[in-house]
């Protein structure tokens, strides 16, 4: 992920239960999230959301399930 890409846009940063959340935007796939987990791998999927805030939410809901 190259994010000084033209066309991306870093929306949030955040820390929960020792993962690392990045809900980003680009033009061509909407808002997406991806995943840095204490261990170190990256979890990353294909999803698109409309909104940040619909990423966010499906963020949290796939860190909860873990």
């Amino acid at each position: 992920m190259n994010i000084n890409a033209p066309g991306f846009r870093l929306e949030e940063l955040y820390i929960y239960q020792g993962a690392m959340v990045l809900i980003f935007y680009t033009h061509g796939k909407c808002y997406q999230f991806c995943i840095r987990t204490r261990d170190g791998s990256v979890q990353e999927n294909q999803y698109i959301f409309s909104t940040c805030e619909a990423a966010c939410l499906a963020a949290r809901e796939s860190l909860i399930s873990d």
